[in-house]
């Protein structure tokens, strides 16, 4: 959305900042001039305004991260209980079928 208006007014304030080196966008000559001490200044908040938006967004993905690898070791708890209850019964199926074998092959073996 480039429209007539919005290059007018970034051409302006482009004669602006040629006209008045140093100056403030939008302030009239000689007004308000940037010293170097008051960029620093600045650039220093924008730092830490920055890097204090950063921590925040770092602490809050480490406990999501944190939340979802205690879902996934409860799941992992949850699946090895279940394979190892499942264990359990193949193995008593197992025993169950050995059984039934012999048995079947016993019966077999008196009516021969």
């Amino acid at each position: 959305m480039s429209g007539p208006s919005v290059r007018v007014k970034a051409t302006k304030k482009a004669h602006e900042a040629a006209e008045n080196p140093g100056a403030l966008p939008g302030t009239p000559a000689g007004s308000n001039q940037l010293t170097l001490s008051a960029f620093n200044e600045g650039m220093a908040q924008m730092k830490t305004d920055i890097c204090g938006k950063m921590d925040s967004v770092v602490d809050s993905l480490r406990a999501e991260i944190a939340l979802v690898r205690e879902g996934a070791q409860e799941s992992m708890n949850n699946l090895q209980a279940t394979s190892t209850a499942h264990e359990a019964r193949l193995v008593e199926v197992e025993k169950c079928a050995a059984f039934c074998d012999n048995t079947a092959t016993e019966l077999l073996t008196k009516f021969d």
